[in-house]
């Protein structure tokens, strides 16, 4: 079967709960056994916070000097990932579950799922699948075939990850190349670890598009 790689950035929130959420999500995708790598493209060596995590031999940390944009998951894609490799691209608050064994089913070529979350819950209870199924993704996942065989115009993709808008306009983006976009969130269930509801934006950093 195709090998699967995590690509994501790790940080490290001033806050202290939102700093343990962060690093649970990478703790949980080190111990998920269908990821063979997991690549985090990141703004500075944070290597120090991982070292003693089990599946931490799995990692791969790549210095960007700058916060994740979609530019940057195309470009590593293009240029540093196998062929045949599934290739899921995330927010940092997310983490894999055993699901994940079901794109082993599906043939990826030219498909990319945008994945609705499912949220973890206080009270320890099961996830609960996010009621927002039209505006809202969090997870990507596509075939490393698919990006090597465009042509990409990375300038147009240069937006960040985590703002308002951009995984709205990032669906659209794959759409118009030529990608079928989907959501299949009730079968691959992505964990979503953000109860301390703290956020690094505001609506002045919206990214606006042509469409959504």
């Amino acid at each position: 079967p195709p090998l699967v790689y995590f690509i994501t950035q790790f940080y490290k929130p001033e806050d202290k709960k939102r700093y343990h959420e962060i690093r649970h999500c990478l703790q949980m995708n080190c111990k998920c056994s269908y990821i063979n790598k997991i690549i985090l493209l990141n703004e500075k060596d944070l290597s120090h916070e991982w070292i003693n995590m089990t599946g931490c031999e799995r990692i791969e940390q790549i210095i960007i000097r700058r916060r994740l944009a979609y530019a940057d998951l195309i470009q590593i894609t293009r240029d540093r990932i196998p062929p045949n490799t599934i290739v899921i691209w995330s927010n940092a608050d997310i983490y894999c579950t055993d699901t994940i064994g079901m794109l082993w089913t599906v043939n990826m070529h030219d498909k990319m799922f945008a994945l609705l979350r499912w949220d973890e819950q206080a009270d320890g209870n099961e996830p609960v699948l996010y009621n927002d199924t039209e505006r809202s993704q969090d997870t990507w996942i596509v075939l490393s075939d698919s990006i090597k065989q465009r042509q990409w115009n990375l300038d147009t993709l240069n937006y960040k990850l985590g703002t308002p808008g951009c995984d709205n306009k990032f669906a659209f983006d794959m759409f118009r190349n030529r990608f079928c976009v989907s959501n299949p969130c009730n079968s691959i269930k992505m964990i979503h670890s953000h109860q301390s509801q703290i956020r690094a934006y505001s609506i002045a950093d919206t990214v606006f598009s042509d469409v959504y």
